[in-house]
């Protein structure tokens, strides 16, 4: 059995700003102090962190892909070398452990800090290592590993890189309450996929009205695709659009 670890609270403290950075690596006795054995029954195949950071280390020499590109390249990989269930992807500590003990330079290239083209706050970039899988969105490794589970259709995951190859979509989707209901996801990838960022933008924020006042799993993937189609057509017949 694969040994698999979590990070403790314990760990908090440890990502400071000069960690989030780069001009501070965790020292041996600071990881095996704030980490601890999950008991998962896996086989090593199925949770590959090496052959995952050779795919990282590739994505991270390459100079001329950029974000999107990153995401959509790489949500396939983290699902295929983290092969977990979505019970056992739940465990916080698990990703955080990934994220600040053995993926920090790959967090580090996607999400940098301090960033100007961003504003982004030392917290938010701190939410990246360590925020849970509760949240869908902040988690740098999470946030690959379930767009990828929710879109991909077994081995297949075109959708996935369709999602992230348009950030708006990813934003707008997977920041929303109905992410996590694959049929829901999986329509309106389809249907908004090549539509304009402003049209995405006000779909999704129709469609999360829309759906909260009726029990989504109550509907098909079908229905939910006819009813994105409806909005897309409202909203593309807008003067404002």
């Amino acid at each position: 059995m694969t040994t698999i670890y979590e990070l403790t609270d314990a760990a908090n403290d440890l990502v400071d700003e000069a960690f989030v950075r780069g001009d501070r690596e965790l020292t041996a006795d600071e990881i095996e102090n704030a980490r601890q054995e999950l008991d998962f029954d896996i086989e090593p195949t199925q949770f590959d962190v090496e052959g995952l950071r050779d795919k990282f280390n590739a994505i991270i020499s390459d100079d001329k892909v950029d974000r999107a590109e990153i995401d959509a390249k790489m949500a396939s990989e983290v699902r295929k070398h983290l092969d977990l269930t979505r019970e056992q992807a739940a465990h916080d500590g698990m990703w955080r452990y990934l994220a600040v003990v053995e993926f920090p330079e790959f967090v580090r290239h996607r999400w940098p800090y301090p960033d100007k083209s961003s504003g982004r706050s030392f917290s938010a970039a701190q939410d990246k290592y360590l925020e849970g899988a509760r949240d869908l969105y902040e988690q740098a490794l999470v946030r690959l590993w379930w767009i990828a589970e929710l879109t991909r259709e077994g081995d297949d995951y075109s959708r996935t890189r369709a999602a992230l190859e348009k950030q708006e979509l990813a934003n707008d989707v997977f920041d929303r309450g109905y992410a996590r209901y694959p049929p829901a996801v999986r329509a309106i990838v389809d249907e908004l996929k090549d539509a304009k960022s402003p049209v995405v933008s006000k779909a999704t924020t129709k469609l999360n009205h829309a759906f909260s006042t009726i029990r989504l799993e109550s509907l098909e993937e079908e229905e939910i695709k006819e009813m994105v189609r409806q909005i897309r057509k409202q909203v593309e017949g807008s003067p404002t659009t």
